[in-house]
């Protein structure tokens, strides 16, 4: 299937998911998890988390609901 970016850039083209930037970031924050052992860094994932990528979870939802299931 690919990298989980040509994924995204392939979800987005095919108009599964309409915002690119924020599943980039998303994907970005997945990755720095795993390697961060920064409050800081730990703390802005978290924030980032609840105010952009739930939303972002949820379009998706709804969006497959509405259109692919």
């Amino acid at each position: 299937m690919g990298s989980p970016t040509a994924i995204i850039k392939l979800a987005y083209q095919a108009e599964m998911i309409d915002d690119e930037d924020v599943w980039s970031e998303a994907l970005k924050a997945h990755n720095n998890v795993v390697h961060s052992y920064s409050d800081e860094i730990a703390l802005s994932i978290i924030k980032d988390t609840q105010d952009k990528f739930v939303i972002m979870f949820e379009k998706l939802y709804q969006e497959l609901n509405e259109n692919w299931l």
